[in-house]
């Protein structure tokens, strides 16, 4: 947002501003810009973790997707957090670009602290033998595994 640095850095210029933003975009490859909305947080304000373990899920049916999700699932969700396999549960929708042929409509996106949470096969097991693993109205269509490199609380940082 708008005089995010400002508040930051107090006292920083304009200039050193546009330095440091052009020698970002200079260092990085942008292969596609997709906007997404959460719908669904299961730990409001939880701290971020270090580890996201992220679906790309097409559905055939937003509402029975959505219904689901957040009515069935949501206890099975935080038995999850409360064993310890993961910190939160976020679901996103896609929003930009509009392309009804596009690979995936939502982002489900399991949070934990470390890649062994997710990557022992102990959460990925308790996903297939759960609702969700047997839903009809949703495909995953491809998982990855992202680390959180740096994190910036606009909120806290506020003046």
């Amino acid at each position: 947002p708008e005089g995010t640095m400002e508040r930051l850095l107090p006292g920083i210029s304009t200039m050193t501003i546009n330095g440091i933003f052009e020698t970002y975009e200079s260092s990085r490859t942008v292969l596609r810009k997709e906007v997404t909305f959460p719908v669904l947080d299961l730990a409001p304000g939880a701290k971020p973790s270090k580890i996201a373990w992220v679906d790309y899920v097409k559905v055939t049916d937003e509402s029975e997707f959505l219904k689901t999700e957040a009515g069935t699932l949501t206890p099975f969700y935080k038995d999850l957090i409360a064993k310890g396999l993961i910190t939160n549960c976020r679901i996103y929708k896609k929003t930009m670009p509009v392309d009804p042929s596009a690979d995936f409509d939502f982002v489900v996106a399991y949070f934990a602290e470390d890649v062994a949470s997710v990557a022992d096969g102990r959460l990925r097991e308790a996903l297939k033998k759960s609702v969700l693993g047997r839903s009809s109205s949703k495909k995953i269509m491809r998982s990855e595994l992202w680390q959180l490199v740096e994190y910036v609380d606009v909120e806290k940082s506020k003046r």
